[in-house]
């Protein structure tokens, strides 16, 4: 699997799991470095590379989904 479609996948899925629970948004944002940072370490092991490119995708498709969230009143 390439990078691109992991990534893809986790954004996809985050959507859907941050509709179940809301987190506020900075942690999201302050966990983004974290992954790139275990990115960049683990450069020669494929596997664990894509465990970070999903980890990216989940983190910021949450926080993508929190911070376009408007709560109705409904």
């Amino acid at each position: 699997m390439t990078p691109l479609l992991v990534f893809t996948a986790a954004w996809v899925f985050s959507i859907v799991l941050a509709q179940a629970a809301f987190f506020h948004p900075i942690w999201f944002l302050l966990a983004l470095p974290a992954a790139l940072v275990l990115h960049f370490g683990w450069r020669d092991q494929p596997a664990a590379r894509l465990n970070v490119w999903a980890l990216a995708g989940l983190l910021t498709g949450a926080a993508r989904f929190q911070l376009s969230y408007e709560p109705s009143d409904a």
